[in-house]
């Protein structure tokens, strides 16, 4: 049951998607799969990172009537269902915690990666968006255009709301983009930068491709990850960064760019609200299991 329950929540988005949603799936699959020997009665999730208030939300899927303790400390927050309890707990940043799952008297422990030197990007909670950079290509007209909103965001109150149409330049269809340099705690030095991860609501009806790109010193621009946002729904967006890549010089990384590309002209706006922007240090998350 937690099992299905983990598959169908968090990977059908993944399915039918392209070919690194099922190495996704796959990879996904393998680690519920050691957890679940590792603990037999229940499903630990991370289920968010808060970068700003550096928290993270830890849940536990467990059997009824099951205790569950993080780090030796008893949770008592959980929602119960007629197939299982769900216990919650939001906890400092760490890099591990030791989740002590009992059942009929038997208890289970597992070690689960939460997060590792967490670099906050932006929240956009204090309004400020004036060294934020868009696209515009066609002067006096404005193709994207960004505001604090209200809505879409995963942690705290406001977002970045991202509005954009499709145009031409240079006769050929164009890809707006979102971009955060060094005057956006954006940091130089990317050498020991695991992963890029951010929250994006997409508030569309239909999939939007995301591409993340680094420009060096050297202006050299290599894309490094895309993901499809799935529509009307808060993404999760997970970047490892390849350092065996040669093409960019880690240690000198001047902008980071949220690409969206080949919109099509004439459609109706584009809208997505970005949230909890972060870099998270480098890990191997297999390491200790």
């Amino acid at each position: 049951d937690y099992l299905y329950r983990e598959l169908s929540i968090n990977m059908k988005p993944l399915i039918n998607t392209s070919e690194d949603g099922f190495l996704r799936v796959r990879d996904e699959l393998a680690k519920l799969i050691v957890d679940l020997k590792n603990c037999p009665q229940g499903i630990v999730n991370i289920g968010g990172v808060n970068a700003i208030n550096n928290t993270a939300t830890i849940q536990v899927f467990a059997e009824k009537n099951a205790s569950v303790k993080i780090d030796g400390k008893e949770i008592t927050n959980k929602v119960s269902s007629s197939l299982y309890d769900s216990f919650i707990a939001v906890i400092p940043i760490k890099e591990y915690v030791d989740v002590e799952i009992t059942t009929n008297g038997k208890t289970s422990t597992i070690k689960k990666f939460v997060s590792k030197d967490v670099t906050a990007i932006s929240s956009f909670e204090n309004d400020d968006i004036t060294n934020i950079k868009i696209s515009n290509y066609e002067e006096g007209i404005e193709d994207t255009k960004i505001e604090v909103s209200n809505e879409g965001a995963f942690a705290g109150f406001k977002s970045l709301k991202f509005e954009t149409v499709g145009n031409v330049y240079a006769g050929n269809k164009y890809s707006p983009y979102l971009a955060f340099d060094n005057e956006c705690n954006l940091p130089k030095d990317f050498k020991n930068v695991g992963a890029i991860v951010l929250y994006v609501f997409n508030d569309t009806n239909k999939e939007i491709l995301l591409t993340i790109r680094l420009r060096d010193g050297r202006k050299m621009r290599v894309d490094i990850g895309s993901e499809i946002l799935i529509p009307n729904r808060m993404n999760k967006v997970v970047i490892q960064i390849d350092h065996s890549l040669t093409a960019i010089d880690y240690s000198n990384i001047l902008q980071l760019d949220f690409v969206v590309p080949n919109l099509n002209i004439g459609e109706e706006a584009t809208i997505l609200y970005f949230d909890n922007i972060y870099l998270e240090g480098r890990w191997w998350p297999w390491e200790k299991l």
